[in-house]
């Protein structure tokens, strides 16, 4: 929406006569580039996009980080969860107050396409995504799988999870310096990991946009 708006804003510049050339570059050709970046979004937004469910599970503390060899782990075998993680292990986070651990559980696309079509609530679709998490964990708990008690755990539905194509851009970010802009995201780019493609995008756009702001003194306005 907001290249749009851009777009829509030099358009009627030009419209007016006013404006000026950046950087060696019309006008006109900007607004051709913003209209054809905003359709692009557009069509990712509206054809390209899958869901996705994630779980919060409240564990006793203690009960699985002291027993899992893992704070995180992908989960390529699994037809239902693609990735599980032991929210406390991020940096700066200790844990909750009441005594308990959190652990994240994010769904498969197909799994969660399967939970939308069968038009499960929100509370039905925790209490599968547990059941498969616990089946999930139960080989590597081993013997004290028994003392582990189904945690109280909620999911939310994410109907555009990520995307399923790119812009298939050559670069990692989109900058539109003039306005400050910065777009990023693994829609950008195309990598063989979507983590690896969001990762750069990000590391890129905060390069750009801080760029912007390290201009001498003098230079600033």
């Amino acid at each position: 929406a907001a290249v749009k708006r851009l777009a829509v804003d030099l358009h009627s510049e030009i419209l007016q006569g006013g404006g000026q050339d950046v950087d060696g570059v019309s006008r006109g050709q900007i607004v051709e580039r913003l209209n054809g970046l905003s359709g692009s979004l557009q069509d990712l937004r509206d054809s390209h996009k899958a869901p996705l469910y994630t779980l919060s599970a409240m564990f006793p503390t203690a009960t699985l980080s002291e027993t899992l060899s893992f704070d995180a782990v992908a989960c390529p075998t699994s037809d239902k969860l693609q990735f599980v993680a032991w929210e406390a292990s991020k940096p700066g986070r200790s844990g909750s107050e009441d005594s308990s651990e959190v652990w994240t559980a994010v769904s498969s696309s197909g799994f969660a396409q399967d939970l939308i079509r069968r038009g499960v609530s929100n509370e039905a679709a925790a209490e599968e995504l547990t059941e498969h998490l616990l089946a999930l964990l139960k080989p590597a708990v081993g013997e004290r799988f028994g003392e582990l008690l189904a945690p109280s755990a909620s999911a939310k539905c994410w109907r555009a999870g990520f995307t399923t194509k790119s812009l298939g851009l050559q670069e990692d970010s989109i900058g539109l310096e003039p306005w400050r802009l910065a777009i990023c995201g693994d829609f950008v780019r195309s990598y063989p990991s979507p983590i690896e493609a969001a990762v750069v995008s990000g590391m890129e756009a905060g390069e750009r946009v801080a760029s912007w702001f390290s201009q001498p003194a003098g230079q600033q306005e």
